[in-house]
């Protein structure tokens, strides 16, 4: 079937479309048939999580944050209560950074939080915001290379029937209206760039159909490098994450711009290596290739082998900048401008996006429970401090024994004694719990 005669055919149909090359029209076609013969029409976009593998993650998630925030509260009693636990409360601050107390209170109050957000990263006009539309099902966000965001952009799903609505910064005012009016004033504040008034997060309540309703919110960030005080806002969230979805612009040569893709990684791993609760999870990782179209096409018009080529040096690249981790499983190859042209011509591009969406599904489900992960890392790390203290107390006492014995101090010595057995009969019901929580953990 060449152009004419697809053309000719979706016209008959009274199909409209926007696709633009007869591949893609001969897809739709193809779709509109599978859809009439099942009765349904029903893009890959709008399908959610099964229910019952949603529920299980999250009843999980919420027994191991009740578990973790029993155990903070275990600890600041005990600390708090034992007046003779001066010198551990000191050494354990300098473990922590600041006073001891005040951390085990803030991650308490942190694990009462219970949304799960998605930072999606990548450079400027890699595709980031129009993914992120193709997920919504409509252009919510500003996308093109004249609209790129200027600000942190975190959203939320609700439930279908209810009104969508955004908010600005720590403003709890409600912006509502009919959606062509609010995507408007989203676009005037999203791509707004001043030095003296520019806003540090937009939260947009929105229908996202493919995420379902569960503790997942998206986060749209500005592209790193564009500006000192954009890229700053960036990294400040990067703590916050669950999960990252770093976009690649397959379009520039090379692909990946390493400098970008080194800055971003530095700073996550600075994090990473830091005594807060963040921790670096490889498995809660994506790497999108996007503008894939460009590639295809360019090998198509005679730049023979491109697209393998192009392919191995964005792996080779990963590989080399952020080594210790195998991201071959944890890359995808995709053009959301594609996508989105099929979707909004009601094609079921299942097969073409198949992979893609079932990682994006596992991710979604394994950031559900990212956070319980991160502060069990934290509490093994914070245990094995707490040992080394133990262990060292258990020594002085020793020495302390002999010394006493020839001055017949017995009374000291008892009340010494006594101190390191309390410390070491807590160190072992720390440790105790974080194992069982590690058992949990690993049924997941």
């Amino acid at each position: 079937m060449d152009v004419d005669a697809a053309f000719n055919w979706l016209e008959a149909k009274g199909i409209s479309h926007q696709l633009n090359s007869v591949e893609e029209m001969r897809d739709l076609i193809r779709s509109t048939i599978r859809a009439n013969n099942n009765k349904s029409r029903q893009p890959i976009y709008i399908k959610t999580m099964d229910g019952e593998d949603l529920q299980i993650t999250l009843s999980k998630d919420r027994e191991m944050r009740h578990t973790i925030r029993t155990l903070y509260k275990d600890m600041l009693n005990t600390i708090e209560k034992h007046p003779n636990f001066d010198d551990l409360k000191a050494y354990l601050s300098s473990f922590c950074g600041c006073d001891v107390i005040e951390k085990l209170s803030e991650h308490t109050n942190k694990l009462q939080h219970t949304d799960s957000p998605i930072v999606i990263l990548g450079e400027t006009s890699s595709g980031k915001s129009c993914f992120l539309n193709l997920i919504l099902g409509e252009d919510v966000l500003p996308s093109g290379l004249l609209c790129t965001t200027a600000t942190i952009c975190v959203i939320h799903p609700i439930p279908p029937g209810e009104d969508p609505y955004f908010t600005i910064d720590e403003d709890e005012t409600k912006h509502m209206g009919n959606k062509i009016d609010l995507i408007k004033e989203l676009t005037a504040i999203l791509t707004f760039r001043s030095d003296t008034d520019l806003c540090k997060q937009v939260h947009i309540y929105w229908q996202v159909p493919l995420l379902g309703l569960n503790n997942v919110v998206l986060v749209d960030t500005p592209g790193v490098g564009e500006s000192e005080q954009m890229t700053a806002k960036l990294f400040e969230y990067i703590p916050n994450a669950a999960a990252f979805i770093y976009f690649i612009n397959s379009a520039n040569a090379g692909g990946v711009q390493e400098d970008k893709l080194v800055k971003i990684f530095e700073k996550v791993l600075e994090y990473d290596q830091s005594r807060d609760v963040f921790s670096f999870d490889p498995t809660c990782m994506l790497f999108v290739c996007n503008k894939w179209d460009v590639i295809e096409e360019r090998e198509k018009n005679g730049e023979v082998g491109l697209q393998e080529k192009v392919w191995q040096d964005i792996k080779s690249k990963l590989h080399k900048y952020l080594p210790g981790y195998q991201w071959d499983t944890h890359v995808f190859r995709l053009s959301t401008a594609e996508a989105i042209r099929y979707m909004k011509s009601g094609i079921d591009a299942q097969t073409k996006f198949e992979e893609l969406k079932v990682r994006l599904k596992t991710l979604i489900q394994q950031s559900q429970t990212s956070t319980c992960a991160m502060h069990y890392r934290w509490l093994v790390s914070f245990v094995r401090s707490f040992e080394v203290y133990t262990s060292t107390k258990r020594g002085y006492a020793l020495v302390v024994d002999k010394e006493m014995f020839l001055t017949s101090a017995h009374a000291k010595l008892d009340q010494i004694k006594t101190l390191a057995n309390k410390i070491l009969r807590l160190s072992h019901v720390f440790h105790t719990t974080t194992i069982v929580m590690l058992q949990r953990l690993c049924t997941i």
